[in-house]
């Protein structure tokens, strides 16, 4: 019997997450080269078998990750995996919100880089938790004591956990919530992160299915929250290049496609193929990110941010033109 390709596939995903060899046996063929190197970047990339499907603490309590099913056409066909240490730290923090909120807590989702399949480092941990109530000011200290607890408990990732608490009726308007901690700060990139969560690239720690939540994001307010990206990143072109110009490379394709399910790594791999003048550029971005750039690479970044983002808001703002003709048009 031979196995078609697709079933090829399955088995060599299946034996990385077991930790098995790929033989002869399993496959009915010898392995191919694209076999083992599809095995050898499944078991780098999950790690530890898969956190959302067979994660557990200590006490062997399985973690409650969950996914939804995509809905951009930029979504892999892979399942969401999520590292070892993020499933350890989200393990802790649900824990912890658990005890701290009770019955309060409706739901807890992460988002953003965690819950890409990407083999980009996570530089922090986003997430929404949803609230049924109004947190008091006892609830709020536990919760900061809760937030300093992880940051010691596993550095530094553990100290980069960035969100916003939100009360359930805020997060099924469209409008950008306020958060119940930390200076009631807004969630300004609010449809973003919505259609990121409906199309499952989220982590669900606690709680129901998100789309019962979270709100289809229309276009006039995903401009909007690209836009406010855009000027965020036009303040940090010289502290931070090489997020600035990945950020741009995602910001560039989602005008472009209208497509915001979109990660760091997805759109350099579109940028380097669609803007292949800025190639250095953003192989170097993504070297940085590794934490692999030199000196000599962070110069030289510095020194391109800023034609780079002149760059991509001229491409960016012929897009949107290119938008309205066809919405002209259309009309006649």
């Amino acid at each position: 019997m031979r196995l078609r390709s697709r079933e090829c596939f399955e088995v060599v995903v299946q034996s990385a997450f077991k930790r098995a060899p790929v033989t002869p046996t399993i496959l009915h063929r010898q392995p191919s080269r694209q076999d083992l190197d599809t095995f050898l970047l499944v078991q780098q990339r999950v790690m530890m078998y898969s956190a959302c499907w067979e994660g557990s603490n200590s006490e062997g309590r399985r973690l409650d990750c969950q996914t939804v099913p995509a809905e951009s056409p930029m979504a892999r066909e892979d399942r969401m995996t999520i590292s070892q240490e993020v499933g350890v730290i989200c393990q802790a923090f649900a824990d912890g919100l658990k005890r701290i909120l009770g019955e309060k807590l409706h739901g807890a989702y992460v988002y953003g880089a965690a819950a890409f399949p990407d083999a980009v480092p996570t530089g922090d941990i986003d997430f929404h938790v949803i609230l049924t109530g109004e947190l008091t000011d006892t609830e709020r200290s536990e919760l900061d004591r809760l937030h300093q607890s992880l940051a010691e408990q596993f550095p530094p990732l553990g100290g980069e956990m960035d969100g916003y608490y939100i009360l359930l009726k805020d997060a099924m308007r469209e409008s950008p919530p306020r958060s119940q901690m930390w200076r009631r700060a807004v969630d300004d990139s609010w449809a973003l992160h919505c259609q990121h969560i409906r199309a499952g690239r989220c982590i669900a720690l606690h709680g129901p299915d998100p789309r019962e939540i979270y709100r289809p994001s229309t276009w006039p307010l995903i401009e909007n929250a690209l836009r406010g990206e855009v000027d965020f990143v036009q303040k940090h072109l010289r502290e931070h290049p090489d997020y600035c110009i990945l950020n741009l490379c995602r910001l560039i394709y989602s005008f472009e496609t209208r497509d915001v399910v979109v990660s760091k790594a997805q759109a350099a791999d579109w940028a380097c193929g669609a803007l292949p003048e800025w190639r250095r550029d953003i192989e170097l971005a993504m070297k940085s990110y590794a934490r692999q750039a030199t000196l000599q690479d962070r110069q030289f970044m510095l020194a391109e941010a800023g034609r780079f983002f002149e760059f991509a808001r001229r491409r960016i703002e012929h897009a949107c033109q290119e938008r309205a003709k066809d919405q002209v048009q259309a009309k006649r």
